[in-house]
């Protein structure tokens, strides 16, 4: 089973910093799980736009949590 490193940035650090207590528990709990599996059942992919172009080595994806959105990113595996 492939791992992943998870990294927050800080914008996002604030902005989860800024919601509900009970949300932002489910946020970050959300985020963790990410280290096991980065394309769990509850994400899916996004493709990008004329305005905004992902490189093609890069995922794009999305997990729904309420009314709130987690937008990240998969670059690669990474091997423990």
């Amino acid at each position: 089973m492939a791992s992943f490193w998870v990294e927050i940035t800080n914008a996002a650090r604030r902005e989860i910093r800024d919601l509900p207590g009970n949300v932002r528990q489910l946020i970050f709990r959300e985020i963790q799980s990410l280290d096991r599996d980065a394309r769990p059942y509850s994400s899916k992919g996004m493709k990008s736009t004329k305005s905004f172009k992902i490189p093609k080595d890069v995922e794009l994806r999305r997990i729904r949590i309420d009314r709130w959105r987690v937008v990240y990113v998969v670059e690669k595996e990474f091997r423990s």
